[in-house]
């Protein structure tokens, strides 16, 4: 055997030792990892299936003092309330589901999206135990929605901890992606390092900056406080039929317009999180975050600028575009005019490094035309 092997692409060392460190970065010796990678055995498709399977059913308790002497029994937890959310929008205890999950992406039999997914498993994380989901989120799941500032802070905490499991998943799914060059040419293997690379590196930014604000906001729940808490509601004449649970980084505003660069500005911990709720007489667009965070500041600008009537169909649009934790009521959905469908699932599909394009005003008052309720007050808190 040679004790060095010719593997120069792109960039990448010309030569490398047996003994040397391997080029794809994972710390091995050149020989215990892809010296003659490309004769090993292919991954199978149902050997991935399994382990992203395993990756993202790893139950959890993320609660600040969660421990074995304070946990109860794993569960999924629901992002968005079952009895006072979903149930609202449901059709025989069914809504429309738009994120592929695993079974979608790697199933022989194609499911087109949105899917029509089950009141049990829509919006649920394995990300609380039993007593640390009922005893934190009692007052947004089990009592009406007001608007208190308890409220806003304990729906943005549990989006904030959904986008943390989401970043850790994504964390073990790099790992995945990293073994899929085996049985493949050299050239292959490079690409798919490079890919893996370049996808790890971005998950770890987003990791960190999600963990920190996580970290902000264990703070002010184990100190009982909620002063930090910064929000605008806007109230509905009418149960909405979109709901949506998530948080993004504001690095642009509800209209797709830049406010801060990503991989150049070096925030860390800036994070919006949006809730569409239904309530007792209508619903609420609840935008939420912490005192101090000016990207965030400039983010409300924005908001503040719509004008009442357009800010529905702006935010269903910006779901859309922004969000992954959304969820339809069938009949709106279905009764859609086809193009309006197809331009809302490119712009939910779309990936792009540079950010979602803004949406065009034709498409804001399509959508607009197609909700019958309105911003009724605001109520803001900053």
């Amino acid at each position: 055997m040679p004790d060095c092997v010719d593997r120069s692409l792109r960039g990448w060392p010309v030569k490398i030792g047996r003994n040397d460190p391997c080029w794809c970065g994972s710390g091995k010796k050149f020989k215990k990892c892809h010296l003659y990678r490309e004769n090993a055995e292919p991954v199978k498709v149902s050997e991935v299936l399994r382990s992203f399977r395993v990756a993202a059913e790893n139950k959890t308790c993320l609660h600040p003092n969660a421990g074995a002497s304070t946990c109860g029994q794993p569960i999924r937890s629901h992002t968005i309330g079952k009895s006072a959310g979903l149930t609202t929008i449901a059709r025989r205890g069914h809504v429309y589901r738009f994120k592929a999950d695993l079974e979608d992406i790697f199933s022989s039999k194609r499911r087109n999206l949105p899917i029509l997914e089950g009141l049990n498993r829509a919006s649920t994380f394995p990300g609380f135990c039993a007593f640390h989901d009922s005893d934190l989120f009692r007052p947004i799941d089990a009592e009406p929605f007001v608007g208190s500032t308890e409220q806003v802070f304990l729906l943005m905490y549990r989006s904030v901890a959904r986008e943390l499991y989401a970043k850790l998943v994504f964390r073990k799914a790099t790992d995945i992606m990293a073994t899929l060059d085996q049985g493949k040419p050299v050239d292959v293997q490079h690409a798919v390092q490079g890919l893996s690379l370049l996808a790890s590196l971005g998950g770890e930014l987003g990791l960190a900056d999600v963990a920190s604000m996580k970290q902000q906001l264990d703070r002010d729940l184990l100190g009982s406080s909620v002063d930090n808490t910064r929000f605008v509601i806007y109230w509905l004449n009418t149960k909405p039929p979109l709901l949506c649970s998530a948080a993004t980084q504001p690095n642009r505003d509800v209209l797709g317009h830049p406010v801060f660069d990503l991989v150049s500005s070096g925030v860390t911990g800036s994070h919006v999180a949006c809730n569409i709720v239904p309530t007792d007489c209508g619903g609420a667009i609840v935008f939420s975050w912490l005192d101090g965070d000016r990207h965030a500041d400039r983010y409300f600008e924005t908001l503040n600028g719509i004008p009442l009537k357009e800010v529905p169909g702006v935010v269903v649009v910006h779901a859309f575009d922004t969000f992954e934790n959304i969820f339809a009521q069938p009949d709106w959905w279905e009764g859609l005019p086809d193009g309006l469908r197809i331009e809302l699932m490119e712009r939910f599909q779309t990936v792009n490094i540079q950010g979602f394009s803004p949406p065009p005003e034709s498409l804001i008052l399509r959508v607009m035309a197609e909700l019958d309720g309105h911003v009724t007050e605001t109520t803001v808190r900053l």
